[in-house]
């Protein structure tokens, strides 16, 4: 029988910090704070010609209602709205279930008047039925270019967005310069 590796998909530091061109300090994805001029501003998390996962210690097994994605794209600058977010789930054991896919394509709402510089929009998804102690998402772009990710809000069926009380992790980390 082979132990539960304890430190998988737990939050960590690294010392000294790596530099990225568009990094986040553990914050960043839920903080509340949103883009209004895309990658500029310095809200954003940003990965290049990757496919990141981000994954979300909700600190006990809680029931899920949706998952909200502020985001920018349009392709202004090869940044590009992730195309699709590979979801699954794990309970206090650790093993980790795929959801079904919710939404293929992944479609971002963007204003009618956006600028191409300023395609910033929200995404949602349903996870109705769902209960997970860890939430693990993995976005995916079929254009090469940037992911530029501005925040996550993880919705429970009271309708109260835990992502600013709880810790995540990112694999790889945001993209250096």
């Amino acid at each position: 029988t082979q132990a539960a590796n304890a430190a998988l998909w737990r939050p960590y530091d690294l010392q000294p910090p790596f530099a990225a061109k568009y990094p986040d300090s553990g914050r960043e994805l839920s903080d509340g704070v949103l883009t209004v001029a895309g990658f500029s501003d310095g809200r954003t998390v940003g990965w290049y010609h990757v496919s990141p996962v981000v994954t979300f210690d909700l600190g006990r097994t809680t029931a899920l209602s949706r998952l909200r994605l502020h985001a920018q794209g349009g392709g202004q600058a090869a940044v590009h709205f992730p195309a699709t977010v590979d979801i699954a789930i794990a309970a206090e054991d650790g093993l980790w279930q795929p959801l079904p896919p919710r939404l293929r394509p992944l479609e971002f709402v963007v204003p009618a008047d956006a600028s191409p510089a300023r395609h910033i929009g929200w995404a949602e998804c349903d996870l109705a039925g769902s209960r997970a102690r860890q939430l693990r998402l993995r976005f995916d772009s079929p254009q090469a270019g940037w992911t530029m990710l501005s925040e996550i809000e993880v919705i429970d069926t009271n309708g109260a967005n835990l992502a600013p009380a709880i810790t995540y992790a990112l694999q790889p980390i945001p993209s250096s310069e």
